[in-house]
Formats: structure tokens, sequence, C-alpha cells
């Protein structure tokens, strides 16, 4: 998503503010999609590590 975004490490020299508000967008608008799978469409199984899953009891 960076790159696809043109956030570089040459950005990130010459402006590092601009490149931790770009960065942090990139990160927010990622988890609102693994957010909405997982909440709206309970699709966790994508997700999440199916060891862990089993270790919970919840894949019992």
């Amino acid at each position: 998503m960076a790159d696809a975004e043109g956030i570089t490490e040459t950005l990130k020299a010459n402006d590092q503010m601009e490149w931790v508000g770009r960065m942090n967008s990139c990160r927010d608008r990622a988890s609102e999609t693994v957010y909405h799978q997982v909440i709206y469409t309970g699709r966790h199984e994508e997700y999440f590590c199916r060891s862990c899953f089993f270790k919970s009891g919840h894949g019992q």
C-alpha cells in the first residue's frame, strides 16, 4: 500500500512528519479493512492463526 502511494525512504529522510502521517493513514485503512472482514462478514478464519484458534477452545 505504501509503495503504491509513493511513500518511500526518501520521503522519510526529507520530511519525517509527512512520512509518519502517510504511514499512519495506510495502517488505519488496512486495519479498517481487516476489522470489516472480521466483524461484519465473519471471515475471521483468514486473519487468525489456526493453532491459536484451537488453543482458545473455539475450534472444538
